[in-house]
């Protein structure tokens, strides 16, 4: 899977206002408290991150990245109508993880772990309780360190707002919490690869390579 068919599926299902909006990727359109860019660049940033995480530790979360806010695009709509009135974008989106993950399985038949893993991605940084949290990855072998990278990719592609730099020391500890609620080890590969990402990277700091 590449951007491709993420952008194929924007066409299919954006009137032309929102298509050329989604194009001009607007950040004034993506709840700017949180995100330094658009939609459409925020998309791209998670998956070019999701590429590096992938070959540095050898789990694939490409897809996992392409997918994981596909929902919003269907919230896109009602976003812009919402900044066009003068207001925040922002609560257009809520619950956007859900819907991503329900659009993952029917439309680009992810399996079930995935699926799960996109629904959880915004637990990294919400109030969801660790335990909760750990309930829901331990179901599928291998979960909490896919949760854990994609995590981090979405962090990277927020960019450098206030929010997003806020929510760094959150996001270190609930990877924290969670690695120690399944047993994973302090030292796990993923985990440090997770923390790292988020403690340091900054976009540019990537090679930008086609997605």
């Amino acid at each position: 899977m590449d951007f491709k068919e993420v952008k194929e599926f924007a066409r299919r299902n954006l009137d032309e206002v929102s298509w050329k909006r989604f194009n001009q990727s607007l950040v004034a359109d993506h709840a700017p408290s949180w995100h330094q860019f658009g939609l459409k660049q925020h998309m791209v940033h998670v998956a070019q991150a999701a590429k590096l995480l992938g070959q540095l530790s050898g789990i694939d979360i490409v897809q996992l990245a392409l997918l994981h806010d596909i929902g919003k695009i269907q919230m896109f709509p009602r976003a812009i109508k919402l900044v066009d009135a003068g207001s925040d974008p922002a609560p257009a989106y809520i619950g956007h993880e859900r819907i991503s993950a329900s659009i993952a399985a029917s439309n680009f038949h992810l399996r079930d772990a995935d699926c799960v893993v996109i629904a959880c991605h915004a637990m990294s940084y919400d109030s969801t309780r660790p335990e909760t949290l750990s309930s829901k990855l331990v179901t599928y072998n291998g979960s909490v360190e896919k949760w854990m990278l994609l995590c981090a990719a979405d962090c990277y592609g927020k960019g450098e707002v206030d929010g997003r730099v806020d929510q760094r020391p959150v996001i270190v500890q609930r990877f924290r919490d969670v690695s120690e609620i399944l047993g994973l080890s302090p030292d796990n590969a993923s985990l440090a690869l997770a923390i790292e990402a988020v403690e340091r990277w900054v976009v540019g700091d990537i090679e930008k390579e086609e997605i």
